[in-house]
This record gives C-alpha cells, sequence and structure tokens, in this order.
C-alpha cells in the first residue's frame, strides 16, 4: 500500500502538467511590419501590391485559417499550406486604387492556429488623380448652379 501511494502522486502530477504543456504546443507568428505606407500612388498607374513576411517561431505548424480586409478594393493572397516551425510565409495584399482619390487606410485581418490568433495589419496611402484642377472646376460649377444668390464669399439657394 505504502508503494502506491507515490504512484498514485506520480500519475495526478502527470495528468495536471498535460493540459498545460498542450497550451505551449501552438505556433508563434511573428510579422516582419505590421503596418507599410505606399505613400503616394497614381491613380493611373494602376493596382499596388505589398508582401507582409512572417515567421512561425513556434514548435508546431502554423495554418492562416483566412484572411479578411477591410474593403474590396484590397485583395488578399496567403500561403495556404502548413507553414512549418522555424520557416517563412507570405500574405500578398494588392489594392487598387481606381476611382479612390485621397488618402487611404485600410486593415487586413488574419486568423490563425496561432498563440495568438487574429492580427492585424494596415497598408495606408494617398492616391492622386491627376485631375485637382478638373475636379476642383467641377464642384464649382455644380455649386454654382445648385446656388444660385450670392452675397459676398456665401452662395444661397433662395433670395
Amino acid at each position: 500500500m505504502k508503494n502506491l501511494i507515490p504512484i498514485a502522486y506520480l500519475i495526478v502530477a502527470f495528468i495536471l502538467a498535460s493540459p498545460a504543456s498542450a497550451q505551449f504546443d501552438k505556433p508563434i507568428i511573428e510579422f516582419e511590419e505590421d503596418m507599410y505606407d505606399f505613400g503616394e500612388i497614381e491613380e493611373s498607374g494602376g493596382p499596388v501590391n505589398h508582401n507582409f513576411n512572417y515567421v512561425n517561431s513556434g514548435y508546431v505548424p502554423l495554418i492562416i485559417n483566412n484572411v479578411k480586409t477591410s474593403c474590396g478594393c484590397t485583395t488578399p493572397e496567403w500561403t495556404k499550406e502548413p507553414v512549418m516551425p522555424g520557416l517563412m510565409g507570405t500574405i500578398a495584399v494588392l489594392y487598387n486604387p481606381r476611382s479612390r482619390p485621397g488618402p487611404f487606410d485600410k486593415s487586413i485581418t488574419i486568423k490563425s492556429n496561432a498563440e495568438q490568433s487574429t492580427v492585424v495589419l494596415r497598408i495606408k496611402g494617398t492616391v492622386n488623380t491627376g485631375r485637382t484642377g478638373e475636379l476642383i472646376d467641377s464642384k464649382m460649377s455644380h455649386i454654382n448652379t445648385k446656388y444660385r444668390a450670392k452675397i459676398g464669399d456665401m452662395r444661397l439657394k433662395n433670395r
């Protein structure tokens, strides 16, 4: 009977330690950068892209389950097969500036089996149209037509 007590303690300790060690068996996703600034881009230049590289610094394979963007103007592509420990993967993000003048700031949400299961990346920049004067003239024409009465710098619909 005395010999069974130490064995029972060992069994209980082993059972209690098992779940604790399981939580360390998760991959760790580490990105080189979590934000990229395109700066100023031309609308006529077409879509621009950037690759977000990451490393699985855990001890088990990393699986990217889903990647979503905050807008339909941004398209992600990612490594679909599991990324083994110590290896790199890539999330390629394509931004289409067509008909989107001005500044932009978009988010890319990554869901995975990693310790930090949700990661948010960002891209930002400014889209130049090359038609600034045309846009201002068009707006002023619309304002002058809608608000005909002018008093100093102010315009009114009716007198």
